[in-house]
């Protein structure tokens, strides 16, 4: 399994923040799929992400990172946190989050912060290199040598 939930994402930069996080964790090039939904009808995050990884073993990195308090450590001056809690998602795989997110009035969003990322292969998320916004239909996949493992 390579999808997860993870949950405990609070505050105004819990994206930028969590992002950052994957960044520091070595798993910013490793995910193919990340998406933090706010509440409906509001500009609140939901205090929540799912996160599509190349591998199992970038889902165990996570956990270990997770378990090692560094959120906490990357959120200290914003005073007590929660930590953050991991679960796996209901729909597993890159596969299976396009055929769902591609019938989702998300991917039209018009503020770029509330759709969900998609990156072919990995790439890093620099704004030249994130993969635009597809049609319903189009959301492209990861090359076939980077499929699930």
């Amino acid at each position: 399994r390579t999808t997860v939930m993870v949950r405990n994402l609070l505050g105004n930069r819990a994206r930028k923040d969590f992002l950052h996080f994957l960044e520091i964790c070595g798993l910013a090039e490793r995910y193919t799929f990340f998406y933090m939904p706010c509440k409906e009808h509001r500009d609140v995050r939901a205090g929540f992400a799912f996160v599509n990884f190349r591998s199992p073993a970038d889902v165990q990195r996570l956990f270990v990172a997770v378990n090692d308090s560094k959120w906490q450590q990357l959120r200290s001056g914003d005073g007590p946190c929660k930590p953050l809690a991991m679960s796996y998602a209901r729909f597993q795989g890159h596969d299976e989050l396009v055929s769902h997110f591609s019938s989702s009035v998300v991917i039209h969003e018009r503020d770029p912060e509330k759709r969900p990322i998609f990156k072919v292969g990995g790439e890093a998320k620099s704004k030249d290199k994130e993969v635009p916004t597809p049609p319903r239909s189009g959301i492209p996949s990861p090359p076939p040598a980077q499929q699930r493992a």
